[in-house]
């Protein structure tokens, strides 16, 4: 069952479609589409209030969270009704529920009017961390040993060094991650997680030393547009130069001949300057709207590719996008303001630009915290093992 949009804009206005299922990530997105001043209309499970007070949110649709479960059902006659209403509108999807589902409808709707996106088998293989590790081993890449855990007993006689991380198979937004220093302790995890019936799950080996990230948007295993960052303990964004890393991208996302939007997550080893690849996110993720601040707007670029329009990829220079504490105090002095980079100042106009949806933000991300909300599997075990989970270092 949907809603009727809350409000309309011109049908020649509206440039995409925002889906999503869950609102916690619908809001980097929707910022992308601000920065390029490309007004949308959301199509959601919840109030999304943040993205929904936004400037450029032209109006919105209800659906319930079964809609995403139902293949062929009401949920793309709502998509394809906003569509017709909107007839230069691209649909872009926010989070793995909405990429998932897209990716399956989009054989039977316009091509031109679909962001990019590899068809659905490969989407979910490269989501599923132990299934990537697989395709890294078959193209000689570089991982960290990785184990697989279906059942308790799968924890005796582990060939595995500690520490190590536990990491869902398929989770976002780092739900699931956990830390064990001992055989002892990875058996006491496992046998939580199985309490909870959220086996199986992938233990991995931690690599002491620097996280890394390449984000990109291919065309058919062609990288057209991406940057490289480290992501600092604050929150902030390091952007730099990381041509090893860039080509490893290369490498899988040629051998997947994966269309879309990526970010690849490293570790670069301390003791070795060795680079070992993690994870990747065949979707958009969390902290697009930095890399938009940084000169790369992946959302604009998917848009402009799904219409058939050309563009040359922007050149992203080092620079440091300071999260928002950071933002504010270099704003209380002159020579913080005069340090601040590009990035920071694109961030900070964009703030100022939209300061309800700002605040809203910042409330959501609170009560997301604070266990509101409807929460999910692993979601709720985070919640139970508060008090003794012990974070990654970093």
């Amino acid at each position: 069952m949907s809603d009727r949009p809350s409000r309309l804009a011109p049908a020649s206005h509206v440039a995409a479609i925002l889906l999503t299922r869950d609102s916690g990530g619908a809001f980097a997105a929707a910022r992308c589409l601000a920065a390029a001043t490309m007004p949308f209309d959301l199509v959601a499970t919840d109030a999304c209030a943040a993205v929904r007070t936004l400037r450029g949110c032209a109006g919105t649709t209800r659906v319930s969270r079964a809609a995403f479960d139902d293949p062929a059902g009401v949920l793309r006659d709502v998509l394809c009704a906003l569509l017709e209403a909107h007839p230069r509108a691209v649909i872009v999807p926010s989070g793995m529920a909405a990429t998932a589902h897209l990716a399956g409808l989009a054989p039977s709707l316009p091509p031109r009017q679909v962001f990019p996106l590899s068809p659905v088998g490969l989407v979910r293989e490269l989501d599923d961390k132990w299934s990537f590790t697989a395709r890294l081993e078959r193209l000689g890449v570089s991982y960290p040993t990785s184990r697989l855990i279906a059942a308790p007993t799968d924890v005796a006689n582990l060939d595995l060094a500690f520490p190590a991380v536990i990491k869902p198979l398929e989770s976002e937004g780092s739900r699931g991650l956990q830390w064990v220093d001992t055989s002892a302790g990875l058996g006491d995890a496992v046998q939580r997680i199985a309490a909870a019936g959220l086996l199986p799950i992938m233990v991995q080996q931690h690599i002491e030393g620097s996280d890394l990230a390449v984000s990109g948007l291919a065309e058919r295993g062609t990288i057209r547009a991406f940057l490289a960052h480290s992501p600092l303990g604050d929150g902030s964004f390091d952007y730099a130069q990381a041509p090893d890393a860039v080509e490893v991208a290369r490498t899988v996302i040629s051998a997947t001949g994966f269309h879309g939007v990526f970010n690849m997550d490293f570790r670069r080893e301390a003791a070795t300057d060795k680079l070992f690849v993690l994870e990747v996110n065949p979707r958009l993720y969390a902290s697009v709207h930095k890399d938009a601040y940084a000169g790369v707007n992946l959302v604009e670029l998917g848009i402009r590719l799904a219409r058939g329009e050309d563009f040359t990829a922007p050149a992203v220079g080092a620079q440091l996008i300071l999260d928002m504490p950071a933002r504010v105090r270099r704003l209380a002095t002159a020579k913080g303001r005069a340090e601040l980079s590009p990035g920071s100042r694109a961030a900070i106009r964009a703030d100022l630009h939209d300061p309800v949806s700002t605040v809203v933000e910042g409330f959501e991300q609170r009560y997301r915290r604070a266990r509101g909300g409807r929460r999910r599997p692993w979601q709720k075990l985070d919640n139970e093992r508060r008090g003794w989970r012990r974070q990654p270092a970093r």
